[in-house]
């Protein structure tokens, strides 16, 4: 019966008997699902594949992270001086500003990011803000909604602090937060530009919902869950999705 399937036929049955496709990562999660009939078909489409991606999972993560940093900084490098000029025009210097931040098993770096509120903004939480759009700058608002202002967290992944995929990492002096992620475990994880949490409501919902879905997260963590999210991220720039202010 299988031989007379064509081969895309082939490649939609797989994806159909697929449990989950973050468990593509791991090949013998996918094989517990699978007959035996079905197992040539993934060994001839997907091995090699799953192959190739747990060993960049277990070995190379870390060293592609910086990589894809380094080459994006040199890549978007123009969009960095456009947008230092303008907020330097708006507000003066300085056009970035660094800001303590909670990084893995609650230790502590700084974040840099590019000015997108005035000089005179009390340091906290943007939600725990009295009217915000107040403190906003006229730039900060482009910033925000096309999340360009995250932009200098490359250097930060550069430096080891950071990754591309992670729970956004949280205030020094946001306690009630860091308290729900070391009790789900959330803390042991490096955090990172965007996240689960950050595509599926960000500013919208509650730290309670934030931890849940960052937990998830650290339950399905791999490289194909990863590249879901960050494709996910771009759809969700592009429409403004779940950004409050």
């Amino acid at each position: 019966m299988i031989a007379s399937f064509s081969e895309a036929e082939k490649l939609l049955l797989v994806f159909d008997i697929l449990p989950k496709f973050s468990d593509l990562i791991n090949c013998s999660n996918l094989f517990k699902h699978l007959g035996g009939q079905y197992k040539k078909i993934v060994n001839k489409y997907f091995f090699a594949s799953c192959n190739f991606f747990n060993f960049v999972s277990s070995h190379n993560l870390k060293m592609l992270n910086r990589i894809f940093a380094i080459l994006l900084l040199l890549i978007l490098s123009p969009i960095f001086i456009f947008v230092g000029i303008a907020i330097f025009f708006e507000d003066g210097s300085p056009k970035y500003f660094k800001q303590k931040r909670v990084g893995i098993n609650y230790t502590f770096f700084y974040i840099y990011k590019f000015r997108s509120m005035k000089k005179n903004t009390p340091n906290v939480a943007t939600h725990l803000l009295d009217n915000p759009g107040q403190y906003l700058l006229k730039i900060g608002g482009v910033l925000r909604k096309l999340s360009l202002d995250e932009l200098p967290n490359l250097i930060n992944i550069i430096k080891g602090e950071m990754v591309f995929v992670g729970p956004r990492p949280a205030l020094y002096n946001q306690d009630d937060l860091m308290a729900l992620r070391v009790a789900a475990g959330v803390d042991k994880l490096k955090p990172g530009i965007t996240g689960w949490a950050q595509i599926n409501g960000r500013d919208e919902i509650s730290i309670e919902a934030k931890v849940a879905l960052e937990k998830e997260y650290l339950e399905r963590k791999s490289l194909w869950f990863d590249l879901v999210i960050v494709v996910k991220t771009f759809t969700n720039v592009l429409f403004s999705k779940g950004v409050a202010h």
